[in-house]
């Protein structure tokens, strides 16, 4: 079982600030304004002060999550699945989602570029999707 903590470090030292079990198996916790957002089967939303978790939802395997900061929106990908997710808020909430976006195996991570986000399975299959000027806009 794998535990997060929290250091704050100083010039007189360190000390922990909390531990956290959420974590994620096979990409890294992106931290986007007061919370911590980490896909473990389930993508979690972790608040950085406490190291609560606030909510889990969603269904991504061993996935990834890429925040896009100009709309608080997450884009999370795994087990075939691309998702747009609200960030914060007291729930899961999926604004959008595309399921079987690749045939194999997810390879983490999404990556997304000047409004094209790019996902790859382990077979090598890569797709490219344009969400230029939908990324913001609500459903």
């Amino acid at each position: 079982m794998c535990i997060r903590d929290r250091v704050e470090v100083s010039l007189s030292g360190a000390r922990r600030k909390w531990t956290s079990r959420a974590f994620g198996t096979a990409s890294s916790p992106v931290v986007f304004k007061d919370r911590m957002y980490v896909v473990d089967r389930a993508l979690q939303c972790v608040d950085m002060g406490t190291g609560k978790v606030l909510w889990r939802g969603g269904n991504f395997g061993h996935g990834s999550v890429v925040a896009c900061a100009a709309d608080d929106r997450l884009i999370v990908f795994g087990n075939g699945r691309l998702a747009v997710v609200e960030a914060g808020g007291g729930k899961y909430r999926e604004l959008s989602r595309v399921d079987r976006v690749v045939p194999d195996v997810c390879y983490p991570h999404a990556v997304l570029a000047d409004g094209l986000i790019f996902c790859k399975d382990r077979a090598g299959n890569m797709v490219c999707l344009s969400v230029k000027g939908d990324i913001g806009r609500n459903p």
